[in-house]
């Protein structure tokens, strides 16, 4: 996990803080929160409530979920719960932003390249499934009531593994605060968001991990009414013949992307911002990444992390070099 919440002890106990930790989304869920006892329980109890239900709707690996079921359809409409639609339209904007540099339609290069398997797959494979990648393919639309989406091509597939952790995050914090609860932190593997801030006033905290050694924590980061979004190179990959192939993919090429960035670290207000871009950044590299934030308003600050151990920060449109 290339982001790990700072663990300190609080100056005051006013307000003992309610904890929670759960699996979900194939990543460790937790949950700080600072608010009345009896309004904390409720607030968390349905916060893991709605854990499940996104997870019922979102994942790609349940084929009865909305998700899943677009991807067996063959091309039909389907209807999908109100959740499963914002995503898949916020989804699509990334997308678009991106130039097509991210790709929610990229399942079938992402299944050929398994990391858990470990099998370089053949060129015939690769042009087979980059030929149905194509985020276009999404069509959604209302009708009669109904939330519909379909995908144009039968042999494409969603995966919004890209996406889904920073929406459903902004969700949580949108859920814990109609509950009255304002001060708190969430964590979804490389996700992390914050509202509010300690009893004593002090502020939620951030460490970010040297990419190139776990061991070693590049900077500590304030959280307050903002998040933190981490990706990169060095958590899922798998070995052969002596190269390394990351579970990102290059879709100009279909394969694993070559890039000297082996993490970005994006902090803003939105989880789902950050969630949305930070792929596509880490992909673009140590020279054309920090250039394209200073085109995106909604980030605040970004942390590149290279191969050789430079570390390049941008902020307010400033791109400056820490190491």
């Amino acid at each position: 996990m290339l982001i790990t919440i700072m663990v300190s002890k609080d100056m005051h106990n006013e307000q003992v803080p309610g904890e929670v930790a759960f699996w979900a989304f194939g990543t460790r869920v937790m949950v700080k929160a600072y608010a009345d006892a009896a309004v904390r329980q409720r607030a968390l109890a349905e916060m893991r409530m709605a854990c499940r239900r996104y997870e019922r709707l979102l994942s790609a690996f349940d084929p009865f979920s909305d998700v899943g079921r677009v991807n067996r359809a063959s091309g039909r409409w389907v209807p999908v719960a109100c959740e499963t639609f914002d995503l898949l339209q916020a989804s699509l904007g990334y997308c678009r932003m991106s130039q097509g540099r991210f790709d929610i339609t990229a399942k079938p290069l992402v299944d050929l390249w398994d990391v858990h398997k470990g099998i370089v797959p053949t060129d015939e494979q690769i042009d087979q499934a980059m030929a149905h990648v194509d985020y276009r393919a999404l069509k959604l639309q209302r009708r009669s009531g109904l939330l519909l989406a379909r995908l144009e091509d039968p042999l494409a597939a969603l995966d919004l593994g890209g996406t889904a952790k920073g929406w459903i995050a902004d969700e949580l914090c949108r859920l814990l605060e109609e509950y009255g609860v304002d001060s708190f932190i969430i964590s979804l593997g490389g996700n992390v968001v914050a509202r509010g801030c300690k009893p004593n006033g002090a502020p939620f905290m951030v460490g970010i991990r040297d990419p190139n050694n776990h061991e070693r924590t590049l900077a500590s980061l304030p959280l307050r009414d903002c998040s933190a979004v981490a990706s990169g190179v060095t958590e899922r990959f798998f070995e052969e013949d002596g190269c390394a192939y990351s579970h990102i993919i290059d879709l100009a090429t279909g394969r694993p992307v070559r890039t000297d960035v082996r993490s970005v670290t994006l902090v803003g207000r939105r989880s789902s911002d950050c969630d949305g871009f930070s792929t596509t950044l880490c992909a673009l590299g140590m020279r054309a990444g920090p250039a394209y934030v200073r085109e995106l308003s909604c980030i605040d600050v970004a942390i590149f992390a290279g191969a050789q151990g430079e570390v390049v920060e941008v902020s307010s449109g400033a791109i400056r070099r820490i190491c």
